[in-house]
């Protein structure tokens, strides 16, 4: 079995939505690289998620003082279009508890 994921550095840490941010409004002829490169000048982006074909990403950041200082580039252009940044909300539901550790007995 195992095969755990081969990711280096940080130990056992949960991703954060207080340094995920959501940019919505982006140019499909807009590549990710140039997104990525928008928001380096900011920030250094540890992750970035665009689904295929949708105009809109979700962009990590190492803490959430740089996702706050990426928030700048609200309203700015990228390829012709007004960029939509906001911090990336908490996936909506229940109430808490995160779920997860296998039982066993023994």
């Amino acid at each position: 079995g195992g095969g755990g994921s081969s990711s280096g550095g940080g130990g056992s840490r949960r991703r954060d939505t207080a340094s995920t941010i959501f940019v919505s409004n982006v140019a499909y002829s807009a590549t990710d690289d140039q997104l990525r490169q928008k928001f380096e000048k900011i920030a250094v982006v540890v992750d970035l998620r665009r689904p295929p074909g949708k105009n809109f990403a979700y962009l990590e950041f190492e803490n959430a003082d740089a996702a706050d200082a990426a928030l700048l580039l609200n309203q700015t252009d990228l390829c012709g279009r007004t960029l939509n940044v906001k911090k990336s909300r908490p996936p909506r539901g229940g109430g808490g508890g995160s779920g997860g550790g296998g039982g066993g007995g023994g």
